[in-house]
């Protein structure tokens, strides 16, 4: 009976965490300690649901169109989309590049003027 419990746990895991994209939208701007900010060129804020502080910085290209995150400071980002369902990955698409360092909503990264990754909600 443990077997078939471990066995489950296992098959499970995957269910757990959902399916995670094999290159992961991750930004390139860095998010420098609280006491680092000011001297990183950014301003600490309360962000997320939480109103937790951090230091934003904003991008220099922030909302500037785009086809792919090597056009951009940060990330190439679809940030909505039309009907009840994110469209799936691969769909053609333009983006925007992203504000800041840190970026809440439901994204999805745009690489090579196509959805790459999966819509995830952040906050």
């Amino acid at each position: 009976m443990e077997g078939r419990a471990l066995i489950v746990a296992i098959a499970a895991t995957p269910l757990l965490f959902g399916c995670q994209p094999k290159e992961p939208a991750t930004s390139t701007l860095i998010v420098p300690a609280v006491g680092q900010c000011k001297a990183s060129g950014g301003k600490v804020e309360k962000v997320g649901m939480v109103g937790t502080p951090a230091c934003v910085i904003p991008a220099a290209d922030a909302g500037k169109t785009c086809s792919d995150s090597s056009e951009c400071q940060g990330r190439c980002l679809v940030e909505d989309w039309e009907g009840d369902r994110p469209p799936p990955i691969g769909t053609k698409s333009k983006g925007m590049c992203e504000a800041s360092n840190l970026t809440f909503g439901c994204i999805a990264e745009v690489r090579r003027g196509r959805i790459a990754t999966p819509f995830v909600c952040v906050d």
